[in-house]
């Protein structure tokens, strides 16, 4: 009866250690995926940081001066416009940085006038028209920013992209309040 008991007693360790060995990998399993670094593109190392969004101080003096929203939102739109020119001149004169750092100064200017839209935003039809306004002429310059990421080198990609996500991030808040309920 002994042989029979240790028999038994070795068959049932072998089990509860086979057991717990699966057990062990089960849990683990998930975690080995885990530990692997998985990315849809690569990382570009050699990538450059995002450019200032500053402006010159006079052109900021009379952006920031201008408090009439419509005449505000031309402005912006206007100047905007002209940043985009100019990084497109800089482009197809192989001036990478200066074109580069022009689409800082366009980023300043589409976020200070979204800032400005809402901090004024009433639910009146004068800042509404505004609104529409300023959504209509972001809408235009989506092309043109893909045109300029295809154009500059890798490097400046992940910015110009990041760009790209804000100018649609930014249509969406400019139309919001054409549909809210004030």
């Amino acid at each position: 009866m002994r042989i029979g008991t240790r028999q038994k007693l070795k068959g049932r360790s072998q089990n509860a250690s086979q057991l717990v060995l699966r057990l062990l990998i089960l849990l683990l399993l998930p975690f080995s995926f885990y530990l692997s670094p998985v990315t849809a593109q690569p990382e570009t190392l050699d990538s450059v940081p995002p450019p200032a969004r500053i402006l010159p101080k006079d052109v900021k003096e009379k952006l920031l001066g201008e408090t009439d929203e419509k005449k505000r939102v031309e402005y912006a739109l206007a100047l905007m416009d002209g940043f985009l020119k100019a990084s497109e001149t800089g482009i197809t004169n192989e001036t990478w940085e200066s074109a580069f750092r022009e689409l800082g100064s366009f980023h300043f200017v589409m976020d200070n006038t979204l800032d400005f839209l809402i901090r004024r935003d009433t639910g009146s039809g004068k800042i509404r028209d505004a609104f529409k306004k300023y959504e209509i002429g972001l809408r235009a310059f989506a092309p043109r920013l893909e045109l300029i990421r295809r154009d500059l080198p890798a490097r400046f990609e992940p910015y110009v992209f990041r760009l790209i996500k804000n100018v649609r991030e930014t249509r969406t808040k400019a139309i919001e309040p054409l549909f809210g309920g004030n």
